[in-house]
């Protein structure tokens, strides 16, 4: 059975992060978008969904490993296939 392979991508609701979420979804990936910014997160996965990739948008402060974690487990549930994490985040 071929599962679909899911990255995780902090950040990724705008520049680099926004280019590696969408370079995913093209190489076949689901992606779970991350950003701080929950709105963005969601305009970002359903572009690439209209682009005729897979994602998902998720709030969260990555900041906060328990937030992260949450954003996660109600995201997708295909997330538990996780196969790749991106962390693309300014200091």
């Amino acid at each position: 059975m071929d599962q679909q392979r899911v990255a995780v991508v902090t950040g990724g609701a705008s520049g680099i992060g926004l280019a590696i979420s969408r370079r995913l979804a093209n190489d076949g990936h689901s992606v779970a978008v991350l950003d701080l910014d929950g709105g963005a997160a969601d305009r970002a996965a359903r572009a690439i969904e209209g682009a005729g990739g897979t994602a998902t948008g998720l709030p969260a402060d990555v900041g906060d490993r328990e937030e992260v974690l949450a954003a996660v487990a109600e995201g997708d549930s295909d997330i538990v296939l996780l196969e790749g994490l991106t962390n693309v985040g300014q200091e």
